[in-house]
């Protein structure tokens, strides 16, 4: 699997208001209204993106994956939750990831094995940035100085560095 963003869907879903009531009508119309959100924040980036849902009470004995819109979507199997299958993800992957998830498990599962992790509120804030800055026909130069103060090169204040782990998540945010 050669994704950069894994997505825990159901956590995704719940964090959102317009999603959740999609979801409380019926359970497909939330995953496929979040898919959706999903392709459309695809076309803004180019990232490969998976979104994995839980299908332990489905009767499912194999794990399933399809492409919808350029969005791999996977459900786990009977007795195995989305969280397992994320973390043999972020496990089996030879590369860093980006892992969407609010749920404090899988947080401290990623941070062990390299991966950065984004709070589902701060992915779905991200997501409406990048439709707000395709509505107005800006590009990601522009998405990165909006809201925030221009860089000056005039050195100041404390010249320590931030952490690693904070300069490699900013990087991973960037892309976002």
């Amino acid at each position: 699997m050669n994704e950069n963003i894994i997505i825990d869907g159901y956590n995704l879903i719940r964090q959102s208001g317009p999603l959740l009531l999609h979801e409380n009508r019926d359970l497909e119309s939330g995953r496929n209204k979040l898919i959706d959100m999903l392709y459309n924040y695809k076309r803004s980036k180019s990232l490969k993106i998976a979104v994995v849902f839980d299908g332990w009470d489905s009767g499912r004995l194999s794990q399933q994956s399809y492409m919808e819109k350029g969005i791999r979507v996977i459900f786990s199997k009977t007795g195995q939750k989305a969280d397992d299958v994320i973390k043999k993800i972020a496990r089996e992957s030879g590369k860093e990831l980006i892992i969407v998830t609010s749920d404090n498990d899988i947080k401290d599962f990623a941070n062990k094995t390299g991966n950065v992790v984004i709070s589902s509120p701060e992915f779905l804030e991200k997501m409406e940035m990048a439709k707000y800055f395709n509505m107005k026909g800006m590009d990601d130069a522009d998405e990165d100085s909006y809201g925030d103060s221009k860089i000056s090169t005039q050195k100041k204040g404390n010249p320590k560095k931030l952490p690693k782990s904070e300069r490699k998540r900013n990087r991973k945010m960037k892309k976002l």
